[in-house]
């Protein structure tokens, strides 16, 4: 079965270890398994400067949610740390919802319509081989970030080959690299 473009709506949370996270939601939820993504150093933007980082991230589906977890990492953007250390291990930090491959002019027209909703932009960066990203303020109407990422067409096929093998858990639904997806 293939997931619909618009169909998926993905929640972040974070977490001081990841494997304990996966199993958590394994076991309580029947979620997974999580794939731990690449994570090559990145130039993101926050406050109006620019610094090098990296983020420890995994998805994993739980029916059709794409849950996310980050564990900050020491040169981390401070959104992740900060929500980690205000509201504790396993807190929700940002939902992306209706995910479907957008072009560069459709991100800029997203981003736009959360600035004139009074959304500030926190965090900006590029993820290899998707695209743009945009971290918006939404804590006071929502509780939460909202990210915005130029999805690329070819994020479903991995989305796609994530979700089979959650609806036929026999390899299991801990915590793997994203290679063993495709390897």
């Amino acid at each position: 079965m293939s997931l619909a473009h618009g169909s998926i709506t993905e929640v972040c949370y974070v977490t001081r270890d990841m494997e304990k996270a996966a199993a958590r939601w394994a076991a309580l939820a029947g979620a997974g398994p999580f794939y731990l993504m690449p994570t090559p150093e990145m130039q993101f933007t926050a406050d109006g400067r620019l610094f090098p980082g990296r983020i420890k991230a995994a998805l994993g589906f739980s029916g059709t949610t794409l849950v996310e977890f980050i564990e900050p990492l020491p040169d981390t953007p401070s959104i992740f740390q900060e929500v980690l250390d205000a509201n504790g291990e396993g807190a929700m930090h940002h939902i992306m919802s209706n995910i479907k491959p957008i072009s560069a002019d459709e991100f800029d027209a997203i981003c736009e319509d959360y600035a004139s909703q009074g959304l500030k932009a926190v965090l900006q960066f590029e993820v290899p081989g998707q695209g743009r990203n945009t971290f918006f303020d939404a804590r006071d109407q929502l509780g939460a970030f909202i990210e915005v990422l130029q999805v690329p067409e070819h994020a479903f096929d991995m989305l796609n080959a994530m979700y089979a093998v959650h609806t036929d858990p026999s390899g299991g639904r801990g915590l793997k690299d994203i290679a063993q997806l495709f390897g």
